[in-house]
C-alpha cells in the first residue's frame, strides 16, 4: 500500500535496483572494507542447515512449525544476507507497474516492448555469463584464494543476482509472447489458476 502512490518512474527505479540487490551490495560493500566484516548478520548456517533437513525430512507439522518459530532469526539472516527480501519486493514492485500498464491485459497492444524486453534480456544475460566466465579463469588461472575472500564473494553475488533478474525478465516476457499463439494460448491458460494464487501461495509459506 506504501507504494500505491508512486509515480511510474519511481516504481520502475525502485523495482529495478531492488532486484539487482543494490541495497544490500552497498551495505555490503560498508561492512567489508569500514568493518571487515561479512556477512551482514552472524547465522550458525551449519547448525541451522542440520536442524532444517531434520525437519523438513522427519519432522511433523507441529515440530515444523516450533521449528519455524525458533528459527525466526536464522530465516531473517537468511532473507537480508541473500537479498531475497528486497529482490522479491523489486519483482512484486514491477508487477505492480506492469499491471497499472495492463501489459498483460492487453498482450496484442504491448508486442513490441515485450518483444524487445526478451531480446534485450537474452543479450545481457549473454553478456552476463561470458563475464561469469572470464572472471572465474582469472580466479584459475591467478590462484586467487577463494576462502574468506570477501570481495569475491561480493562481486559473485552481484553476478549472480543480476544473471537471474535478466533470466526471470525472458521468461515473463516470453511466456507473455507465448500467449499470443493459439496453440500455446490454450496450454498456458491451463495454469492460471496457479498463477492467480501465486502470491496467497508464497505468503503462506511463512505460515506452514
Amino acid at each position: 500500500l506504501f507504494f500505491l502512490h508512486f509515480s511510474d518512474r519511481a516504481l520502475l527505479i525502485i523495482g529495478c535496483l531492488l532486484i539487482l540487490n543494490i541495497p544490500s551490495k552497498l551495505v555490503e560493500l560498508v561492512s567489508i572494507f569500514g568493518f571487515q566484516h561479512y556477512p551482514l548478520m552472524d547465522s550458525r548456517n551449519k547448525a541451522d542447515a542440520q536442524a532444517m533437513l531434520f525437519t523438513v525430512s522427519q519432522a511433523n507439522f507441529s515440530e515444523m512449525v516450533q521449528h519455524n518459530a525458533h528459527a525466526a532469526y536464522e530465516k531473517l539472516a537468511y532473507q537480508i544476507n541473500s537479498g531475497r527480501l528486497w529482490i522479491t519486493l523489486g519483482f512484486f514492485l514491477l508487477g505492480m507497474l506492469v499491471g497499472r500498464w495492463q501489459w498483460f491485459a492487453k498482450i496484442d497492444e504491448h508486442k513490441t516492448q515485450l518483444t524487445t524486453i526478451c531480446k534485450k534480456s537474452a543479450w545481457l544475460l549473454l553478456i552476463i555469463f561470458i563475464i561469469g566466465v572470464l572472471l572465474a579463469i582469472v580466479v584459475f588461472i591467478s590462484k586467487m584464494p577463494t576462502e574468506d575472500n570477501h570481495l569475491l564473494a561480493w562481486l559473485s553475488g552481484l553476478w549472480f543476482d543480476s544473471l537471474n533478474a535478466s533470466l526471470t525478465f525472458i521468461y515473463i516476457s516470453g511466456f507473455a509472447l507465448l500467449m499470443l499463439k493459439p496453440r500455446w494460448f490454450n496450454f498456458l491458460s491451463t495454469l492460471a489458476p496457479a498463477g492467480k494464487m501465486a502470491l496467497t501461495t508464497y505468503l503462506m509459506q511463512s505460515l506452514i
